[in-house]
């Protein structure tokens, strides 16, 4: 069962405001809203830190850039119909026959030439 409380700061007792400044690292002013809930639960993965979110991003742009070049040459015209016909796929497939291909099997499929350049073939 959820449990939650709604509470000026400026109406805490000196504990209670206390207990609540150390949960959450720091100073609380007089006209701050302070909103506690108490759920269970637990949580299911931790966050990254901000190095491991840098290096995704640093990945995610690579192999955007990879990508990119892969594709050079291939009219928007073309690339966007394929889009369209993997999205009308998907929309109109039953979600539970459809497996999600791994980066692996991604990758593969472009290492043996999947995506071409217009007239290769």
């Amino acid at each position: 069962m959820e449990k939650s409380i709604f509470v000026q700061t400026c109406d805490l007792s000196p504990e209670k405001r206390h207990a609540a400044e150390v949960l959450l690292g720091g100073a609380l002013d007089e006209d701050e809203l302070l909103l506690v809930r108490a759920s269970k639960g637990r949580i299911l993965k931790p966050g990254l830190n901000r190095e491991a979110l840098n290096e995704a991003y640093r990945e995610r742009y690579a192999w955007s850039a990879e990508m990119a070049k892969r594709v050079e040459g291939v009219p928007q015209s073309e690339s966007d119909a394929a889009i369209d016909e993997t999205v009308d796929f998907v929309r109109h497939s039953r979600a539970d026959s459809l497996l999600a291909p791994s980066k692996a099997s991604l990758r593969k499929g472009l290492d043996a030439g999947s995506v071409t350049k217009r007239g290769a073939p």
